[in-house]
């Protein structure tokens, strides 16, 4: 699937929460790839209740990237719930593009895994 690059007239941001079994399944390297797949920019971390994230694109790319968290988690990973909002825009993302964030305790071997 092509998918267009953000601009300033039609990004959005949403915030993401996907419960379920996604701790120590490969679930948020997953969603960082993805993220990085379709140009999002925003951050993927896990907390209490499952994984949080917050995405911000285009619109047919947040589309996109909310189906297939729902539909293409990792084999071990169980998705029961996932739920979005819409969230304020973060205006700094909007003047140069910045990865998601590989979670420091991926480490270097993750890194090799998510290439």
């Amino acid at each position: 699937m092509s998918v267009q690059a953000p601009s300033r007239l039609s990004t959005e941001r949403q915030r993401v929460r996907v419960r379920g079994t996604v701790q120590g399944v490969g679930f948020r390297p997953f969603v960082w790839r993805l993220a990085s797949e379709l140009g999002l920019d925003g951050w993927v971390r896990n907390d209490a209740e499952g994984v949080l994230a917050e995405v911000q694109s285009a619109p047919l790319a947040l589309e996109e990237f909310l189906r297939r968290v729902a539909s293409g988690a990792p084999p071990l990973a169980r998705v029961t719930a996932h739920s979005r909002r819409p969230f304020g825009l973060n205006r700094d993302l909007l003047d140069r593009l910045l990865p998601l964030a590989v979670p420091r305790e991926i480490g270097d071997v993750g890194k090799d895994i998510l290439r």
